[in-house]
């Protein structure tokens, strides 16, 4: 397989995906964050779309793995 890694800002589309991996990622290594589960599920999916679309206060970034086979949406690790 030959795929390759973009980085970019993270946007208002993105947030389900951020949302999913953000927890995956809480729940296996919770003291690498700093908020708890129950925080972090209490954050709707309109406040990340929200606070990724406001890049005055904040930007977060992504890192995508492109791959050569044809996909419609890059996967976001």
């Amino acid at each position: 397989m030959n795929a390759r890694i973009s980085i970019r800002t993270l946007i208002p589309s993105d947030a389900e995906a951020f949302i999913k991996l953000r927890r995956e990622a809480l729940e296996k290594e919770p003291l690498m964050f700093a908020a708890s589960v129950e925080d972090d599920q209490a954050l709707s999916l309109s406040f990340v779309r929200q606070a990724l679309e406001d890049t005055n206060k904040s930007i977060t970034f992504g890192a995508f793995l492109i791959s050569s086979k044809k996909r419609s949406k890059p996967e976001f690790h």
